[in-house]
């Protein structure tokens, strides 16, 4: 099987999780050096002296600051605040001594601890862009930014929030309002029998037809207008108001309603 997915999958990141430094290795990278070169590098490196510590803390020509931070990992060592391993990474008992040469050092637990110590020198094998708080999209002046705008879009979303709220109370004052005149006109309707209504009709029709000549099918009738002359007219000389478009509905519906039986 020339190809087979599985063999070409890489498990990169786990590997790097998983990863343990040699004190003298994870000085190097702390100092910057590539990792394709940290051999290289600390072949170049000298002991600071015979003693089992000075013989493990190494110094180079010109990277100065591998010396630097071999002392600081192991001095944070001793004092208990940076746990060790073998070179299998096997943890060790509180009581068990292992030669400085052999100590080697968690990923995880380096990183925790540096983090912690000397956060302003997160190095790059330890921390991505975002950790480190140099990323392009993440700095200081853009998270103020993103703050002012959040704070921003907090206020505006308050302020729609309590017009939403207003709106809502007056809708619901309004529907209120709807629910009872329909409420008071259903109750109206239902105290004038329709007999009565009937009744009301053929008078006004009956009235209007005799008195004011009106004529249901035709296309004008002076009773129905607001001439002199017409209903609306005589009514409101009595000091009895109703508009000429009143008068036309009643007398429509009235129409609608009897003109069977009207005389031809």
């Amino acid at each position: 099987m020339s190809d087979v997915k599985w063999k070409q999958k890489t498990c990169d990141a786990l590997k790097s999780h998983a990863a343990i430094y040699k004190v003298e290795v994870a000085a190097a990278l702390w100092c910057g050096v590539p990792p394709d070169m940290v051999d290289k590098v600390i072949g170049q490196c000298k002991p600071t002296g015979n003693t089992s510590l000075a013989s493990a803390i190494l110094r180079h020509p010109e990277v100065e600051c591998i010396e630097v931070y071999c002392r600081a990992i192991f001095e944070a060592m001793d004092e208990g605040v940076l746990s060790f391993t073998y070179e299998d990474g096997r943890e060790l008992g509180p009581d068990k001594y292992v030669k400085y040469g052999r100590r080697h050092v968690k990923r995880g637990v380096l990183k925790d601890w540096i983090a912690k110590e000397y956060p302003g020198d997160k190095p790059d094998f330890l921390f991505d862009e975002i950790e480190r708080g140099t990323h392009k999209a993440i700095n200081a002046e853009s998270f103020r930014a993103l703050q002012v705008e959040l704070e921003a879009d907090k206020k505006r979303l308050q302020k729609a929030d309590k017009i939403c709220r207003e709106l809502g109370s007056q809708i619901e004052s309004l529907q209120k309002e709807r629910d009872q005149l329909l409420k008071e006109r259903e109750t109206a309707t239902r105290m004038v029998p329709d007999s009565v209504i009937s009744s009301l009709l053929k008078m006004v029709l009956g009235m209007a037809v005799n008195t004011y000549k009106y004529d249901p099918d035709a296309n004008r009738n002076s009773a129905t207008g607001g001439n002199a002359g017409s209903i609306s007219a005589d009514l409101q000389s009595v000091g009895l108001t109703i508009d000429a478009d009143t008068v036309r509905k009643y007398l429509n519906e009235a129409a609608d309603r009897f003109k069977v039986i009207l005389p031809k």
